[in-house]
């Protein structure tokens, strides 16, 4: 078991570096799966971590899942561009340097099934819509869910040679330079949000969210992303409220917290109190497991609408 230590590259390495020579594509899977849930324990109650993290996100892994960038990072803290040898010859015309293909950065691919589900239909409150005959009205919805997880390679563009490529490129950047909650607002209109007076910084249902006015906008603005980031977690009365119930209210804030603190830190927003309370969790780290995961999702969906890459994705399809 090892704690990620940046200035320690080869640690971090030894914790996935071994010889892959008759292992299964299965078993490789599982070991990768393994080793990423040691580290990530440990990933959501250090801040310095998180911030480290926020950088990478933010200097040009938009492509990758906030879990693969962990794998990625943690593997080679150093990366700056992966892609895969086949990415690499045909999109960018380079080439894997000699004795590199069996330095391969792992990642986990999910195999994603189709499937069909009879769903009912409800209004905008949540009640059930009738036929005239008096059944439940039901919707056939294509839908998909993770099967399984295959172990996919990637590597760095520094194992890589060719044609320059200008590290970071990417097709989203931030909408604004300068974030506000109006703007946050806009960005998320499927929320009711209003400004008030409040000693604390904010409150949310799942569908309502109040952030309370202060003359630093800074904080108003991480305030939004707590909030917000409770109602996407499913910490709420109309959002998941039960599957909440299992989690105690200080891992509840944790998890905000934490949102906020990496999506703070990817907007160029510095929030020492946020470091502090996080830090404050350090003993808890087996009871963290599951949260590391739930924060980088949540993270990823807030980013991706921040930066436009939601969008961007819903028009390839």
């Amino acid at each position: 078991m090892y704690l990620i230590d940046m200035n320690n590259t080869k640690e971090i390495k030894m914790t996935f570096k071994q010889s892959w020579k008759g292992i299964s594509g299965k078993e490789r899977t599982s070991i990768i799966k393994e080793k990423i849930d040691v580290l990530a324990s440990k990933l959501i109650v250090d801040p310095e971590q998180l911030r480290a993290l926020a950088k990478n996100w933010a200097g040009g892994f938009h492509s990758y899942s906030f879990g693969n960038l962990f794998s990625i990072w943690v593997q080679n803290p150093k990366a700056s561009l992966c892609a895969g040898q086949k990415s690499w010859n045909k999109n960018h015309n380079r080439v894997l340097k000699d004795g590199e293909f069996f330095n391969a950065l792992w990642i986990l691919a999910p195999n994603m099934v189709s499937y069909v589900a009879n769903v009912v239909v409800k209004d905008e409150n949540g009640m059930t819509i009738f036929n005239e005959d008096g059944s439940e009205k039901i919707v056939e919805e294509k839908r998909t869910f993770c099967k399984s997880f295959l172990s996919v390679p990637v590597y760095d563009i520094s194992q890589t040679e060719g044609d320059d490529i200008d590290i970071g490129m990417n097709s989203s950047k931030f909408i604004e330079k300068k974030f506000t909650v109006s703007s946050i607002m806009k960005l998320f209109p499927e929320y009711e949000w209003k400004m008030v007076n409040s000693i604390s910084d904010g409150s949310t249902n799942g569908k309502d969210i109040r952030v309370a006015s202060r003359k630093n906008k800074a904080q108003e603005v991480t305030a939004s992303i707590h909030e917000l980031a409770h109602v996407i977690l499913g910490h709420c009365r109309y959002n998941g409220y039960e599957a909440a119930q299992k989690l105690s209210r200080s891992i509840q804030e944790l998890e905000a917290e934490a949102v906020a603190y990496v999506v703070a830190e990817c907007m160029g927003i510095e929030n020492p109190d946020s470091a502090t309370y996080i830090a404050q969790f350090k003993g808890d780290e087996d009871k963290m497991k599951n949260s590391t995961y739930r924060v980088l999702s949540a993270v990823t969906k807030i980013m991706k609408r921040l930066t436009g890459e939601e969008q961007i994705e819903n028009e390839k399809q």
